[in-house]
């Protein structure tokens, strides 16, 4: 089956100051609880209703029923959709790919165009107070995912780096003193959160968690700068299949491999040196 969105570029689903104009799909299956959401955008507004999953690592039977139920709660079909969006990481590995599966499996049925948005961009979503701040989270194995945004007086979000995976105490100094904290990395005054996080500032524990919602307000201020011409026409809006998750390290299991991979490697150079 061909693809083949519905809406040509920059006509249907937009308007001239390049607003998504739509009905958007919304799925967020990076960390726990997932959850989805969908948005009517049009000249009047953005309204968003929200199904969460139960607690607990559910995505994989959760997120389609989930879909289902908030397409039909909604009185449309999904046919009706015009556009995707989905947090495509970094985050829980198995979650990410979840997630990021069901949006390009809905975008081929129904031609709707699919965006994948960074989690670390979600969770900025959250924050509603101006300032600079930064997203961190817990990458395991001695590392986090960071990044740096700021949100102005207009309520406007900007970023301000580029999503990273490092150690933590790297990430950190670059960071100015002052830098609020936001994310499931950054220390609590109950959770001691990676080393060196409780030295800072530290947003309310509410805005840690990317939902469903927030991926509403990412993706569309992702449509918006791609209207602009602020950033390239990504692949995944002509074919869905490119669209892949943004996990920005590899799986323990796949650094294993390639551990075990290299070390066969060197024994076999060794022994081919001692051979001759």
């Amino acid at each position: 089956m061909q693809y083949c969105p519905r809406g040509a570029w920059g006509a249907e689903g937009t308007n001239s100051v390049g607003e998504l104009r739509g009905i958007l799909l919304t799925i967020e299956t990076s960390h726990t609880p997932g959850s989805v959401a969908l948005a009517r955008c049009d000249d009047t507004g953005v309204s968003v209703e929200t199904i969460t999953f139960p607690p607990g690592l559910v995505h994989a039977r959760e997120a389609l029923p989930a879909i289902e139920r908030v397409v039909r709660e909604a009185g449309i079909a999904p046919a009706d959709l015009t556009h995707i969006g989905v947090s495509a990481g970094p985050g829980s590995y198995t979650g990410v790919r979840i997630g990021v599966a069901a949006a390009k499996t809905i975008a081929y049925a129904t031609d709707a165009h699919v965006l994948g948005v960074s989690t670390l961009e979600v969770i900025a979503e959250n924050v509603t107070t101006p300032g600079q701040f930064a997203v961190i989270l817990d990458a395991r194995r001695g590392a986090c995912y960071g990044a740096r945004f700021e949100r102005d007086s207009h309520g406007e979000l900007h970023r301000r780096s580029a999503d990273t995976v490092t150690a933590p105490a790297e990430f950190l100094a670059t960071l100015p003193s002052d830098t609020h904290l936001v994310g499931e990395g950054a220390a609590t005054e109950t959770e001691k959160g990676l080393e060196g996080t409780a030295t800072f500032p530290r947003h309310p524990v509410e805005w840690d968690l990317p939902r469903a919602e927030s991926v509403v307000a990412a993706t569309r201020r992702r449509w918006r700068a791609i209207e602009a011409g602020e950033e390239a026409r990504p692949a995944e809006l002509d074919d869905p299949h490119t669209l892949v998750p943004n996990y920005l390290r590899a799986s323990e299991a796949e650094e294993q491999r390639a551990r075990r991979e290299r070390e066969a490697k060197e024994r076999g150079d060794s022994n081919a040196e001692g051979g001759r």
